[in-house]
């Protein structure tokens, strides 16, 4: 298996017309790494306008959850609060840690090199964290990578299901947690999902 600095190389050689040099990789946000409760995943860093360069994943030490001054975060932290879980509940990461140009995440190339992250991403997570700490999966396009057998994104939370570990590459429960606004869990369709993700002992329950 490729370690982080070996597939970095790989992308800057095998697939250059997509890798952004300009800005350094976000670093893993957390802030107790013993109370960490759950994973948050972001896809990749935004190589352009305000999120540019961030330090963080998701520029979290620059979000201050009384402003809207961070459109994309604040959707996932209503979500968050909506299953009782705050910042120093969990490690933000991205599956995908360096910046692209002229790639979407809906391009296969994106779901190519994302395949390549999940590996780095999985040991990562392996060393840091308990088998039993859930993946709260972020966007849709996230799963498509780590998942062979997917279904539609309304399935998980019209069906209250997550992800088993042995069903998708990082060998630990997925959680769909969209941050697209159809998918809030304020929202009263989806009351049902979000008490799943309450009942899940993983969650709930403080870790000793």
């Amino acid at each position: 298996m490729l370690s982080q600095k070996e597939l970095l190389g790989k992308l800057e050689e095998e697939y250059k017309e997509y890798f952004y040099y300009k800005h350094i990789i976000p670093k893993a946000y957390f802030e107790d790494l013993e109370k960490v409760r759950a994973i948050l995943l972001g896809s990749n860093p935004v190589a352009v306008g305000e999120f540019a360069g961030a330090e963080y994943v998701f520029d979290l030490t620059h979000f201050n959850k009384n402003r809207g001054d961070n459109p994309i975060f604040g959707n996932i932290y209503d979500n968050l609060s909506a299953i009782g879980l705050d910042l120093w509940d969990i490690y933000a990461q991205n599956l995908c840690k360096n910046y692209f140009i002229n790639l979407s995440v809906h391009d296969e190339k994106w779901v190519e090199i994302a395949k390549l992250w999940s590996l780095v991403i999985k040991e990562e997570l392996d060393t840091l964290f308990d088998k039993d700490i859930p993946v709260l999966v972020t966007a849709p396009w996230i799963l498509n990578p780590l998942v062979d057998d997917l279904k539609d994104p309304l399935y998980y939370y019209e069906k209250k299901k997550f992800i088993n570990p042995e069903n998708n590459k990082l060998g630990r429960t997925l959680i769909p947690f969209f941050r697209q606004s159809e998918y809030s869990l304020a929202d009263p369709r989806w009351r049902g999902y979000k008490e799943a993700i309450i009942n899940l002992y993983t969650i709930t329950k403080e870790r000793v």
